[in-house]
């Protein structure tokens, strides 16, 4: 039985991830590519923990999940990104 590595599992997300993001930006995309993105978090979220109780300093990774965590809800927020995006693809 072949077990998959972290960097693995990593790849195939980052993959399914890909699919999902066609199907949100291309139109007439199947609906079945956005299911596939739908694994992409469960995936992330595990390799997450995995790393937390493998870590030697607990502290540090989450300090480090919480700032990657805070730039990306900042970004998300930006009123450039979301006014680029829907007037991109909205019509």
């Amino acid at each position: 039985m072949m077990k998959l590595t972290g960097f693995q599992l990593k790849l195939i997300a980052a993959f399914l991830m890909l699919i999902d993001h066609i199907y949100q930006f291309i139109p007439g995309t199947p609906i079945v590519f956005t299911y596939f993105g739908r694994l992409v978090a469960p995936v992330f979220i595990f390799l997450a923990v995995e790393g937390f109780h493998y870590t030697r300093n607990r502290y540090e990774y989450i300090g480090r999940l919480l700032g990657f965590w805070s730039y990306y809800a900042h970004w998300i927020k930006t009123p450039c990104h979301v006014v680029s995006v829907k007037s991109r693809y909205s019509q």
